[in-house]
């Protein structure tokens, strides 16, 4: 089976050899670094680009207290990895309350775990696809088994953690560093070098500020994408913070007193437009026509056209009239979509 393989076990951490782990020597070179009766953490070169990247094999132990000892050596793992990691196997834990069926409710002391570990080695679960739930005792169904990457996995995240991922220490440090030399500048206005240092400090500032703006904006889209049409707490959340935005608390009346309380400030609004549009209908005068058709009116060919059905150039023409950035509507396309493809049809 699997000849000219090579392999590595935890036998001799336990009786029942709960993890292997087989490579072929030709294509990769794997060396240990670690080894627990839950774990072995090891490094792996690929030999034909001479790239390596760190790989866990995990096999976590059924009770709760026996696991305390997995985290342990994970997070101290983790907090000195600084290059591609890689973390798979059975953790014997949920991540969500969708990874079981049947059985009790899944609470939240058993998401707890888990959620710590990625949290503070800033771990992520990349997409998969297929049948996910890995054990089954034919009435409970449970997903066990996971697969977590870190930030240097791929060069777009290595990317993000060397220049994007401490972005606010990073303001803070370009805004300490400007407001010195504008300290300096204010003390020496005649000195070209520090009016120059100023200048690029000043513009170092507003780029990393702008990039944590947009940083913040990006990641407000990706939750709200995410968790934003799914019947969640953060729906229901934005929802009644929506509401909420839109309530007036306080309002002035007309002799210049605040009133609160929403009971108070509807009533205040209420006697304020019935006093404005009067208890009594007023007398209207009727409408002169002889002064009407002094302006300019409608001739009767004109306005039967008015009154013809829209045609498909017409609704063509609107179309075309509307700019592209526009909010998309409930179907959740926008103008520019429809122009787009709109020849195509």
């Amino acid at each position: 089976m699997f000849p000219s393989w090579r392999w590595m076990h935890n036998f001799t951490l336990n009786s029942k050899g709960r993890i292997w782990l087989a490579w072929k020597p030709n294509v990769y070179r794997t060396h240990l670094i670690r080894m627990t009766d839950q774990l072995i953490h090891c490094k792996v070169t690929q030999l034909s680009t001479n790239k390596h990247f760190y790989l866990s094999m995990i096999y976590g132990f059924n009770h709760e207290d026996q696991r305390e000892n997995l985290w342990n050596d994970l997070i101290d793992i983790g907090q000195n990895m600084d290059d591609a990691w890689c973390l798979l196997g059975d953790f014997n834990v949920l991540r969500s309350k969708e990874d079981r069926i049947g059985g009790s409710d899944v609470q939240e002391h058993e998401l707890r775990e888990l959620a710590n570990l990625l949290e503070v080695c800033e771990l992520h679960e990349p997409k998969s696809t297929g049948a996910c739930f890995s054990w089954t005792n034919r009435t409970i169904w449970s997903r066990i088994d996971h697969v977590f990457l870190n930030d240097l996995w791929n060069p777009l995240r290595r990317l993000h953690r060397e220049h994007f991922s401490d972005l606010k220490e990073q303001q803070l440090k370009a805004r300490n560093t400007l407001e010195l030399l504008q300290y300096n500048y204010h003390r020496n206005p005649e000195d070209n070098a520090i009016a120059h240092q100023e200048k690029e400090a000043r513009e170092k500032y507003i780029s990393i500020l702008s990039s944590s703006l947009d940083l913040i904006k990006q990641q407000g889209k990706m939750e709200w994408i995410m968790y934003g049409d799914e019947c969640t707490r953060i729906f229901y959340a934005k929802a009644k913070q929506r509401k909420i935005s839109s309530y007036i608390y306080t309002i002035t009346d007309q002799e210049g007193r605040s009133v609160e309380g929403f009971e108070q400030v509807g009533l205040t609004m209420f006697h304020y437009y019935k006093n404005l549009l009067g208890d009594q209908p007023a007398a209207r005068t009727p409408i002169d026509t002889d002064v009407i058709a002094l302006g300019n009116v409608l001739t009767s060919e004109q306005q039967v056209s008015m009154c013809r059905p829209f045609s498909c150039s017409d609704i063509k023409k609107v179309f075309w009239s509307i700019p592209n950035h526009k909010s998309p509507g409930p179907d959740g396309y926008s103008s520019g979509f429809f122009l787009i493809h709109m020849g195509s049809y």
